[in-house]
């Protein structure tokens, strides 16, 4: 017998031994290194690898001896950055530069070797964050934290093959500074303490994500003249770490403070036209890749068709021939206003010189909260569903670029300024991306409105999403709680995580509850036609129920109020499960953001309790004077929504101190650049919705005035 031949027959029969991780080589080429996008994804993978094993990683132009080698080598055909941008905003049908990966692994005796294919330095940057993300354990969640994994030993198998696609050759965001959420004052004044940072760490996290888009609103409140400048650095970073940037604003849009193209008189004298020209040649100082043009006065307020054709058609013409931008726009979700723009737009496109240029603009099909352009019920802005923007856009992809553009949350009443953690966003999202992939719509653009109580899970999930992966010939399963077990692999927690999401997706959603859950906004008690609908609502008012409910009406709102309170008490049993999970006791870091979740999950049970307790009261209130029921129940039903905004506000005590940028201008009193004086969590901080809707049954006082904090005039462009 040979035993050396045995020998080595027994060692191919055995797995190989684990690769303990001493040290990385990046092997790169000059050509490589010689380009911003791939030179600042190398360097950051580098950082990141090195925090993780704390060993010796280098990225070098020749291999050196280490137990794992990456190999980027590669050979990319020489193109100016601005033709990549091009490429990615093309109209035809080729993929954008970038959108496709492939990741191979093979164990070389004790050493292993990684190779990429891909077409582009963002293709690399994408790949290597891919990679790391996907693969060896980084989580890239919220834009101020990391989760970086402990590394010992290299944790890919020999024969490993990861396949990544790009579901959409746009992906990104539209930070929604019109309100004043995390990232407005650093966006919007080039004086804000530490605002070139906090830029950075968001371009950073679109890198690290994989996403190549990004625009905020600018607003006339900002002076542009020592603005710009700083616009300059934000829009060269961005160009750097490969993403298009670009900005929202409007030829005349008088609502919060709305940057316009042009101004009436007596603002100015001189011709829209001419202002128009004179504002972009501004602008322009900076290399924005697009601006996003609202064309109507307000959302509710189409404007001059006519002269907003003619404007139109200058403005993509400058755009095109001068700047090199393109040219986006929005359709609103209000039902009135949006058929009124399409059957404008119909008679303008009996024009064939009038349809060849406005192909030229990309539409952007806009959705709101959490629901989506299949869902039979979609109560918001006058809509039963939003069956016509699904119309909309099967009736324009084929015409032009048209994009989707939902929203990953909705500030004003909805959901994080309440505050409630709405899981629903989560299943919503997905299956549109689903949707309009396969449709082949070329962009998807999130509207994002703040990340705290649990809203960074939203987007974090959308940008990978975004992305689709195969490993070997096995497609990755996706899953609204996809991302949560990502970050809580234990069976426990997934569990209880994807039993809320049935909950909420079950009492929130399908039974509606959400129209009572949600804050009143001041147009709901408006009287007339300014009563106009934005959100969910309830077909009475608490107003019309105190002074002309009958016994029809009582004992339908006291079977709803059954339903909030089934599901709180459902809610709060999962919370009890996943805070009494102790697995994650020694992990801090996943402690934390398991903490931030469960709060807002628990608060979210506590408002349907709270909404319950007023809406009986408001029920008590009727039925005695109908001397339904002689005996009253108010008392008790006040100190029960007392009770449980008493509960809220601990969470809320708690969760202040851990948010992740300047509290004040979170959740202060203040003035900025909106048309708004507080943070966007401002009415979180004390529960202002939950203690309004207490002293509105104590007292009995529906006025839209009562306790307001909104400054209308300001707001809607009057002031």
């Amino acid at each position: 017998m040979n035993y050396r031949v045995l020998l080595l027959f027994v060692m191919l029969l055995l797995p190989l031994q684990a690769l303990a991780i001493d040290s990385i080589a990046i092997l790169v080429s000059e050509q490589v290194q010689a380009s911003s996008v791939s030179k600042l994804a190398i360097d950051d993978a580098v950082n990141l690898l090195q925090q993780a094993c704390e060993c010796k990683v280098s990225a070098n132009s020749k291999a050196k001896s280490a137990q794992v080698l990456i190999d980027l080598a590669l050979s990319f055909e020489p193109r100016e950055e601005k033709e990549l941008f091009a490429a990615y905003t093309g109209t035809d049908k080729v993929p954008a530069l970038g959108s496709k990966y492939t990741w191979t692994g093979v164990r070389e005796d004790r050493r292993y070797r990684l190779e990429l294919n891909t077409d582009s330095p963002h293709g690399l940057s994408n790949a290597l964050y891919g990679l790391l993300q996907e693969q060896l354990g980084f989580k890239f969640y919220h834009v101020r934290e990391t989760l970086i994994p402990t590394m010992h030993e290299w944790p890919l198998k020999d024969g490993f093959e990861m396949k990544a696609e790009a579901e959409f050759d746009k992906r990104g965001f539209h930070v929604h500074t019109m309100h004043p959420i995390e990232m407005t004052e650093p966006l919007l004044d080039q004086d804000f303490e530490g605002g070139r940072e906090i830029i950075r760490e968001y371009i950073d996290w679109l890198a690290r994500n994989q996403q190549n888009f990004f625009e905020f609103n600018l607003l006339e409140s900002v002076d542009l003249k020592p603005w710009l400048p700083y616009a300059k650095e934000m829009v060269d970073y961005a160009h750097e770490r490969g993403i298009l940037i670009g900005l929202d604003l409007s030829l005349h849009m008088i609502q919060q403070k709305a940057y316009m193209l042009y101004r009436n008189k007596p603002n100015s004298f001189r011709s829209k036209r001419a202002q128009m020209e004179r504002n972009l040649e501004k602008l322009f100082s900076a290399d924005w890749d697009f601006l996003n043009v609202e064309f109507s006065t307000t959302e509710y307020h189409k404007g001059n068709a006519k002269k907003k054709y003619r404007l139109q058609s200058r403005l993509l013409f400058l755009l095109q021939e001068k700047y090199a931008a393109k040219l986006l726009g929005r359709k609103h979700v209000v039902k009135a206003i949006n058929d009124d723009i399409i059957a404008d737009e119909d008679k303008a496109h009996k024009d064939a010189q009038k349809l060849a240029e406005d192909r030229d603009r990309i539409m952007l099909i806009h959705t709101v909260m959490f629901y989506g352009l299949k869902d039979k019920r979609a109560p918001v802005y006058g809509n039963e569903n939003l069956s016509g923007m699904n119309d909309l856009l099967l009736r324009e992809k084929d015409k032009r670029e048209a994009w989707y553009f939902p929203e990953s949350a909705y500030w004003v009443t909805f959901d994080v300024n309440v505050p409630m953690l709405l899981l629903p966003y989560l299943s919503e999202r997905l299956e549109d991306i689903e949707y309009v992939s396969q449709l082949n719509v070329p962009g998807h653009v999130t509207f994002s409105s703040g990340w705290e109580w649990g809203y960074w899970l939203v987007d974090w999930s959308i940008a990978r999403w975004s992305w689709s992966f195969t490993y070997g010939n096995e497609p990755e399963n996706r899953y609204p709680a996809q991302y949560f077990d990502d970050l809580f692999p234990e069976p426990d927690l997934k569990a209880s995580f994807q039993s809320l999401c049935d909950l909420q997706e079950d009492f929130i959603k399908d039974q509606e509850l959400i129209q009572y859950m949600a804050g009143v906004t001041i147009t709901d008690e408006l009287p007339g036609a300014l009563n106009m609908q934005f959100h969910p609502r309830p077909d009475h008012t608490p107003k019309w129920l105190t002074i002309k409910a009958e016994e029809e009406q009582i004992e339908f709102y006291s079977g709803e109020a059954a339903k909030l309170r089934s599901f709180a008490a459902r809610n709060q049993e999962q919370i009890s499960l996943l805070r009494n999970v102790e697995v994650l006791a020694a992990d801090v870091s996943r402690s934390k953001i398991l903490s931030e979740l469960v709060d807002g999950l628990e608060i979210t049970g506590l408002r349907a309790a709270h909404r319950a307790a007023v809406m009986l009261g408001t029920l008590d209130k009727r039925s005695r004077k109908l001397n339904l029921d002689p005996s009253s129940n108010l008392d008790s039903l006040l100190e029960e929504a007392a009770s449980a905004r008493s509960t809220a506000q601990e969470l809320v005590d708690g969760r202040r101190a851990l948010y992740r940028y300047d509290q004040h201008w979170l959740d202060g009193w203040r003035r900025d650049h909106t048309a708004y004086k507080f943070g966007y969590l401002y009415t979180v901080k004390n529960l202002h919705f939950w203690k309004r809707e207490e002293e509105q049954l104590r007292r009995g006082k529906y006025s839209p005035w009562f306790m307001n904090i909104w400054d209308v005039w300001r707001i809607s462009g009057i002031l």
